[in-house]
């Protein structure tokens, strides 16, 4: 298995909703997945007629579409983290350099803030902003009520 997202990198959450639906509704949902995608082929069965269970009361000629129904919903959380066998491999977007010639003075007002650290040698790098800042690749920095971290 091969990890294309960053976002299994640290941990990832997702939230599952099951809807319960009885056989009806089931099989009326079915016909419209079919005729959804399962078109376009010579060869390709052709739509189905999606019958539903409205009616129009005042003329029961004219063809109502849709389907009522209700539905018992439960939801659980489900974080994964350190998932076994999945080999992560993703551009994260972030790299560093060296400070330049100018030193700071090549940074303008504009430019900061400027996220440095010392490596292992003691040699001063420049990080990306894609590094150190999430918000640059659409994500937040408000922790969710849920995260466990």
């Amino acid at each position: 298995m091969n990890g294309q997202t960053s976002r299994l990198g640290i941990c990832y959450s997702i939230l599952v909703r099951q809807f319960s639906i009885n056989e009806a509704a089931f099989e009326y949902w079915e016909k419209v997945r079919i005729n959804n995608q399962e078109q376009g082929g010579l060869y390709e069965k052709q739509p189905l007629a999606i019958k539903g269970n409205i009616r129009n009361l005042t003329d029961p000629e004219n063809e109502v579409l849709g389907f009522f129904y209700a539905a018992a919903v439960s939801e659980k959380r489900v974080f994964f983290a350190g998932i076994p066998d999945v080999e992560l491999s993703f551009s994260d977007f972030c790299y560093e350099e060296l400070l330049g010639r100018m030193g700071w003075q090549e940074y303008t007002p504009q430019d900061y803030p400027v996220y440095y650290y010392f490596n292992d040698q003691g040699h001063l790098r420049i990080l990306s902003r894609d590094c150190v800042d999430c918000r640059t690749q659409g994500g937040t920095n408000s922790k969710p009520d849920y995260w466990p971290y």
